[in-house]
């Protein structure tokens, strides 16, 4: 079977102390092993404004390849069309047709899907949030109906899109009702770092734990 090459498109700036998309690429990396019979090589994209220490520190095998895009300017406009030049750039300089691209995030990461018209790429779109939500905050109208228009624009041209929550799908599909590709990949927990005393759950007493965050945007 053809291998392909599998590009992870993120706006995060991969530092070891981030959030879920860090602690997400981090576990991917170290069973990445698992995705040798499908793909040649794997890019991780990610954005920074200032070059520091990162989870690159310990990628040592040449199946993985980071590419950390820093921009030390302070205009947003500039940072977004940077982020859209640059990871075009990456992926039409590779040679092989043959690519799947994740989108790992909200818009931001996504916008370059409507930049790229290169053949053979398969593009994806994890959403980790409810965009909709997450700018409900700025106060003008017309900047949220643009952003809404975009996010939309992007979705409709991903092969495919993966939600963390059956929530998050309803929402999406509520919102865009042509929306008949969403999949859900629920968030995982890595049970090897939760420490339980076995003694203490012999007892009939039912114990309920919640791993998360209580923030609307999530869905």
């Amino acid at each position: 079977m053809k291998k392909r090459i599998l590009i992870l498109v993120t706006f995060s700036s991969l530092r070891t102390s981030g959030g879920g998309i860090e602690g997400w690429i981090q576990k991917m990396i170290k069973k990445s092993y698992l995705l040798k019979d499908l793909y040649e090589k794997i890019y991780i994209v990610g954005f920074s404004e200032v070059i520091g220490e990162g989870i690159f520190d310990f990628w040592n095998n040449d199946f993985i390849v980071p590419k950390l895009l820093t921009f030390k300017h302070n205009f947003s406009s500039g940072k977004i069309l940077f982020f859209i030049y640059k990871v075009k750039k990456i992926i039409t300089e590779i040679r092989i047709e043959d690519i799947d691209v994740i989108y790992v995030g909200s818009l931001y990461p996504c916008i370059p899907i409507l930049f790229i018209k290169k053949r053979g790429i398969r593009s994806y779109i994890w959403l980790r949030s409810f965009f909709k939500y997450e700018i409900n905050s700025l106060r003008l109208k017309n900047i949220k109906r643009i952003a809404l228009k975009i996010e939309k624009k992007c979705l409709s041209k991903a092969t495919n899109i993966i939600a963390n929550g059956y929530d998050t799908k309803q929402l999406y599909q509520n919102l865009y009702p042509f929306l008949n590709n969403i999949y859900v990949i629920p968030n995982a927990v890595d049970t090897d770092l939760i420490k339980m005393n076995k003694q203490t759950l012999q007892n009939d007493i039912i114990r309920i734990a919640f791993i998360g965050r209580f923030y609307k945007e999530k869905g």
